[in-house]
This record gives structure tokens, sequence and C-alpha cells, in this order.
């Protein structure tokens, strides 16, 4: 048998953790949203892809911990946050990483479109 290294076996783990969290918030909200805009949809699946893990509350399951970021329904008031929140998007803040590596111009505009939807 090969020996896995420990920071291997953690990150598979990690990765199987937020898959089932995106696989489980999917079920519970369903496949498409008749209300929701093309760019709201795929914003909402970029959520889920690289946000959730950290700000959406556990799925009633007592073993998984709280959220480490906050929670972003309601949180959206218009152009002056868009500012705000595209540049946390990008830049990040102490505990947030960044992402502008990561997201095109086009994805920050998808995720924040989806946002706006989040009561």
């Amino acid at each position: 048998m090969k020996f896995i290294p420990s920071a291997t076996r953690f990150l598979v783990l990690f990765a199987l953790i937020a898959g089932s969290f995106s696989v489980q918030l999917h079920a519970q909200q369903g496949n498409s949203d008749p209300k929701m805009s093309q760019s709201e949809m795929e914003g909402k699946k970029l959520f889920i892809q690289r946000c959730s893990i950290c700000h959406l509350p556990r799925l009633n399951d007592p073993t998984v911990p709280d959220a480490f970021g906050p929670s972003l329904n309601g949180k959206f008031n218009g152009t002056a946050d868009e500012a705000r929140v595209r540049e946390v998007i990008m830049k990040g803040t102490p505990r947030m990483p960044g992402f502008q590596y990561s997201f095109q111009t086009s994805q920050v505009d998808q995720i924040i479109a989806f946002m706006k939807t989040l009561k």
C-alpha cells in the first residue's frame, strides 16, 4: 500500500465536504428558478462552487461547524454596496481571500447579480 501524506488526505476530505455542501444546497433549492435571469443563475452556480463553503450555514448537520464567513442574505443595499462587494471579492479581506486571479469581471458581475436576489 502506498503512503498518502496527511496534507493530501486533508485536501481530499475538504473537497468531499465542500462538494456535499454544494449538492445538498442544490437539491434544496432546485436546479433552476424561473424567476432568476441567466446572469443570476450563473452567479448562483459560482456562489455555490466558490463561496458557499464559508458563507452558508450548516445544513441540518450538527457535526458540521457554523459558517466561517457572514451570511449574505439581505446584505445588499444598492449601487454603493455593489462597488464595495466587487472590491471585497477581487481583493479580499483579512479573513477572506481575493479572487482577482480566479474570477473574470463578468463572473463577479454574475455573483453580484445573484447576491442581489438574496433576501
